[in-house]
């Protein structure tokens, strides 16, 4: 792991001393919100019931329901940001 620079990026465990928790050097925040992302972006994948236990026995089908269930999401979360009432002209409902 040294040889490829990965690092460890956990948070402290709750029952550590404060004392020691303080003694520890601060992680990096950035960090923390790159692990979020990709924790977050791993449950929203496994929500789809094909990649929570894999059933494939050839592992191009499952890679396949790997990418058709990333571009699902990615087409899902592009559909609730685009409003085409926006793009047509009209207004929102409820906002004057």
């Amino acid at each position: 792991m040294l040889l490829k620079d990965i690092r460890l990026i956990a948070p402290y465990r709750r029952r550590v001393n404060q004392q020691v928790a303080r003694s520890l050097p601060l992680r990096d925040r950035r960090h923390y919100r790159i692990r979020g992302r990709i924790e977050c972006t791993f449950a929203w994948l496994k929500s789809f019931r094909r990649l929570q236990v894999r059933h494939e026995h050839h592992a191009q089908n499952y890679k396949g329901f790997w990418i058709v269930s990333i571009l699902y999401s990615i087409l899902k979360k592009l559909q609730d940001d685009f409003y085409v009432g926006d793009f047509l002209g009209r207004r929102q409902q409820g906002v004057d």
